[in-house]
């Protein structure tokens, strides 16, 4: 592999559009990127080439939320998880639903004793919306979160079998909130500082975790809980 990129690199005044560089940068990449080690940074506990199904609950202002997810740990840098959640009734009796994704890549690693510290860009998305009646009008109001940071986490084996994996991720957020009552629309976009940490319990087939995230723009910090298995 590395020859063929020496050939790219070496193909000048051919008159082709200059498209090597952009494939050996990639190239490079995916040669010396450090596998599998990215879901540390975001608080999943698949290792590489396992997946989790995991159980959660959210503590929020507003009420409680709990759902569903995946986490996906393929042999590479790139970790990935997906949810679906709903929250306590709100106004009306509607409940709002949440859909989530996000992923991690693992960036760069460096050495404390006998553990590695993993530095990963993390992004996700949720998006939610909430749709109920009132005095004849049909009202809708959705939510897209995006928060874009960097994650620091490790995993650290202990003499009991298990493995205890401690992250941080301080972030920017992006949100985008909109409401219509049949003919009116308002829409509200807003950026925050914001940052979530956790740790959790891994053993060899079963796993559990608790996380804490704080927001600028909201009052409370937000309590997570999550339980999972890790397959196959």
């Amino acid at each position: 592999m590395g020859t063929t990129f020496q050939r790219l690199l070496q193909r000048t005044g051919d008159g082709r559009r200059p498209w090597h560089p952009v494939v050996a940068g990639v190239g490079m990449l995916l040669l010396f990127a450090p596998a599998a080690f990215a879901q540390v940074c975001i608080g999943s506990a698949p290792s590489s080439g396992q997946y989790a199904i995991k159980a959660f609950t959210e503590l929020v202002d507003e009420g409680s939320e709990v759902g569903a997810g995946i986490d996906l740990n393929p042999t590479g840098p790139v970790a990935l998880q997906g949810g679906i959640s709903s929250r306590s009734a709100v106004d009306g009796g509607a409940r709002p639903i949440h859909y989530s994704a996000g992923l991690a890549f693992d960036l760069a690693r460096i050495r404390i004793r006998s553990a590695s510290v993993a530095f990963c860009p993390a992004v996700a998305i949720t998006i939610g919306r909430t749709s109920w009646r009132f005095d004849g009008l049909k009202a809708v109001h959705t939510t897209v979160r995006i928060p874009v940071g960097i994650g620091v986490g490790m995993r650290v084996a202990t003499s009991a079998g298990l493995d205890l994996a401690p992250y941080l991720s301080p972030r920017l957020i992006f949100r985008r909130t909109a409401d219509y009552v049949e003919l009116l629309d308002t829409t509200e976009r807003s950026v925050a500082l914001g940052a979530q940490g956790g740790i959790s319990l891994i053993g060899s087939r079963t796993f559990g975790g608790i996380s804490l995230a704080i927001d600028s723009r909201q009052t409370a910090p937000v309590i997570g809980l999550q339980l999972g298995v890790l397959l196959p």
